[in-house]
């Protein structure tokens, strides 16, 4: 565990804002060092893109130093015992410059009681932030803009160590410490590599609705294998289930794909939030970096739709999609699960009357798109139904009974093989129809749920075609990987 006490809380701002002076040659900061001759040229290129330039880095660092400030000026006339404390990628030097954003937490005594943390820590971010928009964490906090840049204004408590935290974002403060005291010189160019590299393949974010990789997990993974480079090397073996650590700790078992255990609070996985697909697809995109390098891993070129006439010869009445409106004012960590549970309920109610579901997929704009992908567009108007051997007598007369007469059967039971079966008429032969007779009973998350009551739209093949759809079309139909498109 790392040393306790304030002292590092208090150098904080001076150790993030002291630039290293290998960060401050070249153009970048990184091209005339020489740890850069261990780049290739792809990868030298890519940091020239995304590696923030020493004035860049001047101007965001002393941007967070007056938002400090005015947080702390802002909480003293509150009358509010407080402290700002600036975290995240800025204040380790890990922010690609293309989109850098300040996280500045507000430190409350423990003693503080929740409901005050949260009303004085939105009440001191609504005063020195613009374009305010509430997010949320275990409680909410703010989002906006200060002096050009995207800041959020974070209020948590102020605890000795991450294992005494009283919410889940006290972490935060020790995740900056622990990469600013173990990062070697050069390494922050590492981990702008891998982060650009996940930004390029699609698996960059922990939030729900990308399922990826955190800022913080791939600082630790540099931090463990060094290099960008080791980083992919060893991610490339990696099999489902994986369990990784930096420090000799005990620590829980986690089901999860891929569990790195947080040098913090050995009780917490920081790849909890990594879905199963997307871990497979990173480790498969790892090993394609490696036998093959090219810029199109970290800047893939844009998909190139197919026309309306081509995705409609293509979408064919094996296809549907059910439309609705998106809850208004639903938070995309709320949402996102949702509209994943959708997609799987349809396809689950689908299959329990016999259709087979290919695939399913989701679209999200002003509403919301499930789309469902069938083996067939249509299914028997008869099936088959199986009965107890003959020689169960109980059971083969209570078989009988039941379909001897039933205006279902097409003609009654008969043995075949020393066993019972009836042909019965399907209740229905188009995947749309148990859509349509049963989506009112499905259980689709709460607020989706009352969305859905308001109405939908399904639409069965071609007449699914709209421009809207062109881009999410295509990369379904096509199948290529992001770094694939010409």
């Amino acid at each position: 565990m790392l040393s306790e006490g304030s002292s590092w809380r208090q150098s904080l701002f001076i150790s993030a804002f002291d630039t290293p002076n290998v960060m401050k040659s070249g153009r970048n900061g990184a091209q005339n060092s020489s740890f850069m001759e261990r780049f290739t040229e792809i990868e030298k290129k890519v940091l020239d893109i995304i590696a923030p330039t020493p004035q860049e880095d001047e101007r965001i660092k002393a941007a967070a130093s007056r938002l400090a400030q005015r947080i702390s000026e802002e909480a003293k006339r509150l009358g509010v015992k407080a402290k700002p404390l600036l975290v995240g990628s800025v204040a380790k030097g890990t922010y690609i410059r293309t989109k850098p954003d300040i996280d500045v937490f507000i430190q409350f005594p423990k003693e503080t009681t929740r409901e005050r943390l949260e009303d004085d820590g939105l009440a001191i971010g609504k005063a020195v932030l613009s374009d305010i928009e509430l997010r949320y964490a275990e409680h909410p906090y703010t989002h906006g803009k200060f002096e050009g840049y995207d800041a959020d204004v974070v209020p948590c408590f102020e605890v000795s160590d991450a294992g005494q935290k009283m919410s889940a974002v006290d972490r935060t403060p020790f995740h900056t410490e622990y990469v600013l005291k173990h990062m070697k010189e050069g390494q922050r160019y590492e981990i702008l590599l891998f982060k650009q590299f996940l930004k390029g393949i699609g698996v960059y974010g922990a939030e729900e609705e990308i399922q990826g990789f955190s800022g913080y997990l791939c600082e630790i993974a540099v931090l463990k294998y060094g290099t960008f480079r080791k980083a992919l090397e060893a991610c490339a073996g990696w099999k489902a289930g994986e369990t990784i650590t930096l420090e000799k700790v005990k620590h829980q078992w986690f089901d999860s794909p891929l569990t790195f255990i947080d040098p913090v609070d050995p009780n917490r996985n920081v790849a909890s939030a990594l879905s199963r697909d997307n871990f497979l697809f990173f480790v498969k995109a790892c090993g394609a970096y490696l036998a093959a390098p090219k810029r199109e891993f970290f800047f893939p070129n844009l998909v190139k739709p197919l026309s309306q006439e081509e995705l409609k010869k293509r979408i064919d009445e094996r296809f549907i999609t059910v439309r609705f409106s998106k809850p208004s004012g639903l938070v995309a960590d709320t949402l996102f699960p949702q509209v994943r549970k959708c997609a799987a309920t349809l396809a689950k109610l689908c299959e329990e009357w016999d259709f087979k579901v290919r695939r399913t997929a989701y679209f999200v704009d002003d509403k919301i798109t499930a789309l469902l992908e069938f083996e067939a567009p249509q299914i028997s108007e008869t099936v088959v139904h199986g009965g107890p051997p003959e020689q169960i007598k109980e059971n083969a007369e209570k078989f009988i009974a039941k379909w001897k007469n039933n205006p279902q059967a097409v003609r009654p039971p008969y043995v075949e093989r020393g066993r019972l079966y009836v042909e019965i008429r399907r209740e229905f032969t188009r995947p749309a129809d148990p859509i349509k007779a049963k989506i009112g009973a499905l259980n689709i998350g709460k607020h989706l749920a009352e969305t859905l009551k308001e109405g939908y739209e399904l639409k069965v093949g071609a007449e699914i075609v709209e421009p809207r759809y062109a881009v999410f079309l295509t990369k379904y139909l096509d199948g290529r990987n992001p770094w694939e498109w010409d």
